[in-house]
């Protein structure tokens, strides 16, 4: 889809985050990031502890056909969701 989609000139949906005046672009599932495997750990962390919490993803957002692991997979890979988890990992706790 991605492909296609720059066929035709546009670009993907994605997020940015600036971390020490930098800044830093995500697209879903954006493994070519330095900090990939990093940030996937931290969102598998965010995730159980959520989950304890009584958090159960909204897999009827996914539009795609797929089968409801690889839903949850699209939803906690999103670019919204590497992003916060890259600045989690590389900011200072209480930075602003």
């Amino acid at each position: 889809m991605r492909i296609s989609i720059g066929d035709k000139g546009m670009k993907p949906a994605c997020s940015w985050i600036e971390v020490k005046n930098n800044v830093h672009a995500f697209v879903a599932g954006d493994e070519p990031h330095p900090y990939y495997i990093e940030i996937i750990k931290a969102l598998e962390v965010l995730l159980e502890q959520k989950e304890r919490e009584g958090y159960v993803p909204n897999t009827n957002e996914v539009l795609q056909d797929v089968e409801e692991e690889q839903k949850k997979y699209l939803l906690c890979h999103h670019s919204e969701r590497l992003a916060i988890a890259f600045g989690i990992i590389t900011t200072p706790a209480g930075t602003e």
